[in-house]
């Protein structure tokens, strides 16, 4: 038999994903999985996988973006439902999607999308109408 015959088959798309996904250090993955160093760094240029921060750059985009959604949902709930007053559990929930949302948007390893700065100041309209909505909600 030869060399290759002997050896298990690696399997390669969850060393990626215990690469990209986890702060397992690549020394650990490559012993948890059988491979050598070398044998990983080949495959990490080969398949051109994502870098750790970039990997992270994109799940923190995603996240944010999930968030906007669910804002933007609550706003427009809002909007519809004039007379319906807002309880405080609803409020409080608001004000921590507003503030985790604002966390995010601001972090300083954002990176800009196309659109940069016009879709911050979208975003901060947004937050600042969510905001009166709260406070008129708040009031009654």
């Amino acid at each position: 038999m030869d060399e290759q015959a002997k050896r298990p088959q690696v399997d390669w798309a969850a060393v990626r994903c215990a690469y990209e996904l986890t702060d397992e250090t690549i020394k650990s993955i490559c012993a948890r999985f059988g491979v050598s160093k070398g044998g990983f760094e080949y495959r990490w240029r080969k398949e051109r996988w994502l870098s750790r921060q970039e990997a992270n750059a994109d799940r923190h985009r995603s996240t944010r973006d999930r968030l906007f959604a669910v804002l933007e949902r609550q706003v427009a709930k809002l909007a519809n439902e004039t007379g319906t007053t807002l309880g405080d559990k609803e409020a409080q929930q608001l004000t921590e999607l507003v503030k985790n949302f604002d966390k995010l948007s601001s972090a300083k390893d954002d990176i800009p999308e196309n659109g940069g700065p016009s879709q911050q100041k979208d975003m901060r309209d947004l937050r600042d109408k969510l905001a009166k909505r709260i406070d008129q909600y708040k009031r009654r």
